[in-house]
């Protein structure tokens, strides 16, 4: 379960492949009224590239199209096929260290939700 800021109680799906990831959502008091999350306010843009970059030198994540722009402009380590390598629990290297891609994987979704400007907080059951 998430919580949404204002609702008790949310249920949310993810859908991810190793291209796109989008978001959807609806709370337990109006199960029928499903929203999908845009990762731009006010504009229907769904898709979110399932990318992962990390800028050099630094603790800053990008994901998306932004992630593209972060590899292109600035050198960024730009992690593709993320839900693969974390499906076959592998490791990557990033600037000499090695990582688990399901740590890489859960940094992913947790900047997705953070991106979405509704305030999504884990709390239980994940599927």
């Amino acid at each position: 379960m998430f919580k949404l800021l204002g609702a008790e109680k949310l249920i949310v799906g993810i859908d991810i492949s190793d291209s796109y990831t989008q978001i959807s959502y609806c709370t337990l008091e109006n199960e029928e009224q499903i929203e999908t999350l845009s990762m731009t306010a006010g504009v229907e843009k769904f898709n979110i590239p399932t990318l992962l970059c990390k800028k050099p030198k630094s603790n800053q994540w990008f994901i998306g199209k932004d992630a593209l722009k972060c590899a292109d402009e600035e050198n960024g380590i730009l992690i593709r096929d993320l839900l693969k390598l974390t499906m076959q629990g592998e490791i990557v290297e990033l600037e000499g260290a090695d990582v688990e891609a399901e740590i890489l994987f859960h940094t992913f979704l947790k900047k997705c939700a953070h991106r979405t400007n509704i305030g999504l907080y884990l709390v239980k059951n994940i599927i």
